[in-house]
């Protein structure tokens, strides 16, 4: 996968954030990530991605 792509299929975003593809479009349709729908195609916006993770790309920790 190329690292600097401005979007990702859901299978890259997966790789590239380490969630699984059911988390991924539970966050999107939650509106806390950012897709485009082309079609029956999601695409994952990876500023979008990066923010969600931290610039570090670490995960949210779900303790509140």
């Amino acid at each position: 996968m190329e690292q600097n792509k401005i979007v990702m299929n859901i299978n890259e975003a997966a790789a590239f954030s380490g969630l699984t593809p059911y988390t991924l479009r539970k966050l999107a349709r939650e509106g806390k990530i950012k897709i485009v729908v082309a079609g029956n195609r999601w695409m994952f916006n990876r500023a979008s991605l990066l923010l969600f993770l931290g610039e570090d790309g670490d995960k949210p920790s779900c303790a509140g």
